[in-house]
């Protein structure tokens, strides 16, 4: 099936962590058809899911992971990864045999710690594919825009969007493992202690239970976000679906549906 979308868990290869002056940008390309490459890919090793373990515990199911050594589509910009479907899309020199490995480096373990955010989204529920379109959009076509975030304390993770929960998680990582500085936020304080704690307020939900993210409900995920400003594009119908239909499935690109069938 062929989808006119965004290209949604997609950045760039590895750049320097806590250098966000010299990071390269995240790739970005136009909404264009994409296509399921189809390749199998392989499961994740041991060292990658000790590796995220800390961090997603058991609301990642490791064993249905894989991560491929191709391109998601011909589209997949070069030097990009992308984690669309629960599968991680490390083409030609962006693939390793293991992220786990401490020779992988402490950016290729960043990188692999947002796109596995993805997949934690995914199988939390988020429509990643219909979110990308929405945020391209809301961003009038500048996908890198959706990666930057400010801390709010008074914000959930799930209040903020898919790219910058996956740059919040990936920049706690840096910080929490390797004490180095965040990449992507915005405006942050000065006094590290208090950007800590302002990441411990936003993340403290996450670091709980990270699989929490199954338990909220459409009626409170669309309230929450009905109060964030910059998290709400029109939320149009998709595919061949009706109004009523899309209403039922899609709450702020969560696939309801998927979680709760008999929901009505």
């Amino acid at each position: 099936m062929m989808i006119a979308v965004a290209l949604v868990g997609c950045s760039r290869g590895p750049r320097h962590a806590g250098d966000r002056d010299g990071r390269d940008a995240p790739a970005v390309t136009t909404p264009a058809a994409l296509q399921d490459a189809g390749v199998e890919g392989r499961p994740l090793t041991r060292r990658e899911e000790a590796l995220l373990r800390p961090w997603f515990r058991d609301a990642i199911d490791y064993a249905d992971v894989r991560v491929v050594d191709a391109p998601f589509s011909s589209l997949q910009p070069d030097g990009a990864y992308m984690t669309p479907r629960g599968r991680m899309y490390a083409p030609g020199d962006l693939y390793r045999a293991d992220f786990g490995d401490p020779d992988a480096g402490i950016a290729m373990q960043a990188v692999f710690i947002h796109e596995m955010t993805h997949v934690w989204q995914y199988q939390s529920g988020k429509d990643l594919i219909a979110e990308a379109m929405l945020t391209y959009l809301e961003h009038h076509g500048d996908y890198e825009r959706s990666y930057a975030y400010q801390l709010d304390p008074s914000r959930d993770l799930l209040d903020y969007g898919v790219e910058q929960q996956a740059s919040i998680i990936e920049d706690y990582f840096l910080i929490r493992t390797h004490e180095l500085g965040p990449g992507r936020l915005e405006d942050g304080p000065a006094d590290p202690a208090v950007r800590d704690a302002q990441y411990q307020a936003v993340l403290a939900a996450f670091l709980a239970d990270p699989g929490y993210a199954r338990t909220i409900n459409a009626a409170e995920l669309a309230r929450r976000h009905a109060d964030v400003d910059d998290h709400t594009p029109p939320h149009a119908p998709t595919c061949a679906e009706t109004p009523a239909e899309h209403a039922r499935v899609h709450a702020c690109g969560w696939r309801m549906g998927r979680l709760d069938p008999a929901a009505p």
